[in-house]
């Protein structure tokens, strides 16, 4: 029986395997030599970016990866400004044991790879592995497909990346093989000589996402003196409803729960739980589903369990206002309307949000609430959020919030 095949945007819970899987697949690599704890950050951050990080499965395992990046710019300085002493205290066990590796990671952070001269537009795959035990399944040729379309549906115009070019017969035929060319030959600092490889890939190149309003430039700012703010003053209700989930039912206060943001990107949403611990069931929940507790009831009809996310607007991975964060399963249906979506920061509440500030009831409707959930209320979701796309100004954010605060508590 063939083994079924599927190929997925990885997840935050895939940082762990993926990096067990590149250990296995590129046992001898610099990175590699930098230890299980650096690579696993390596791979976090990248999922955490929004950067092109795909996993194929074959039988429901992991066989292989692909990770790169649209944004190839500034890629490592990004990487390393975002999580500095996290990556510095990773390397450190590595460079106990491997001396001689510290002034190539000196390099690498000095002088990053991504300052070489490349053309406008293209994106960069920085690593392709195959569990070698799944060699010859032709996973590798699938998974560059999907990459391709992938940096394609970013905007991409070509896609270039760099290779051993002595004893790696094998992977420079596999490259040529899929429609690359050789760019140049270079020799780096030790003495490895590595080939760079190209390929357009502009043949449908879809329009750039739009940019945001010149308006919104202190949007950021807002966000951050609010959240701050508004977790001060209600730090006392924040520690009494913290305090009464734990009492009410066993489990922990908070429900973290990986959702998809700016650009793609990955990160923890935070909520007060409002229902049973390790309870099983669908992602969306419908009026009178037997897994809420009695407290989670009121909390989520006053909307006093979204409070915690005033954290995720401080650290960045959501604003005041914009399109409610989905889970990554949603994202993957309407995958170009959520592109669009995904151009601003998601947010507490939109238009979408107003209207569906009822969804439970709505969904409770259905025989089947995911089934109406992703035919009939997505696509919905997903029109209110062109909207604000749209009408996006501070104004705009201001009503928003304004006439969410109304509703709730009238």
């Amino acid at each position: 029986m063939t083994e079924a095949l599927h190929v997925r945007p990885a997840s935050l819970d895939d940082a762990g395997a993926l990096q067990r899987l590149h250990g296995r697949a590129f046992p001898s690599f610099f990175l590699t030599t930098l230890g299980p704890r650096f690579l696993e950050l390596f791979y976090d951050r990248l999922i955490r970016d929004g950067e092109i990080v795909l996993v194929i499965e074959l039988g429901g395992a992991m066989a292989g990866f692909a990770a790169g990046t649209a944004r190839p710019h500034g890629f490592f300085t990004r990487l390393l400004r975002r999580d500095a002493w996290r990556f510095a205290s990773a390397s450190v066990p590595a460079l106990v044991r491997h001396p001689r590796i510290a002034p190539r990671l000196w390099r690498a952070t000095r002088r990053p790879a991504e300052e070489r001269e490349r053309p406008e537009g293209f994106a960069t795959l920085l690593s392709i592995a195959v569990d070698p035990g799944r060699a010859r399944h032709g996973l590798g040729a699938r998974l560059l497909e999907a990459f391709i379309a992938e940096a394609r549906a970013r905007g991409a115009a070509g896609l270039d990346l760099t290779t051993d070019c002595d004893e790696n017969d094998a992977v420079n035929a596999f490259y040529r093989r899929n429609g690359f060319s050789l760019r140049r030959e270079f020799t780096t600092p030790e003495g490895r000589r590595m080939n760079e490889y190209e390929m357009r890939i502009d043949d449908a190149r879809p329009s750039p996402p739009p940019k945001p309003a010149p308006g919104l430039i202190a949007k950021r700012g807002i966000d951050v003196v609010a959240a701050s703010a508004g977790l001060a003053t209600l730090l006392p209700l924040l520690v009494l409803v913290g305090a009464a989930v734990r009492l009410e039912s066993p489990g922990p206060a908070l429900f973290r729960q990986e959702r998809v943001g700016l650009r793609g990107s990955r990160f923890r949403l935070l909520k007060f739980r409002t229902m049973c611990a390790r309870s099983p069931g669908p992602q969306v929940t419908a009026a009178g589903d037997p897994r809420i507790t009695r407290l989670g009831r009121f909390l989520r009809h006053y909307k006093l369990d979204e409070l915690p996310q005033l954290i995720n607007v401080l650290a960045g991975e959501m604003s005041l206002v914009g399109p409610r964060p989905e889970v990554p399963r949603y994202v993957q249906h309407y995958p170009e309307r959520w592109r669009r979506a995904l151009t601003v920061r998601p947010g507490l509440t939109d238009f979408a949000a107003l209207e569906f500030l009822d969804e439970e009831a709505i969904l409770s409707r259905s025989q089947d609430p995911e089934r109406a959930y992703v035919e009939q209320v997505l696509p919905r979701k997903l029109e209110l959020y062109e909207r604000y796309l749209a009408e996006q100004s501070l104004t705009t954010d201001l009503r928003l919030i304004a006439e969410t605060l109304r509703r709730i508590w009238r």
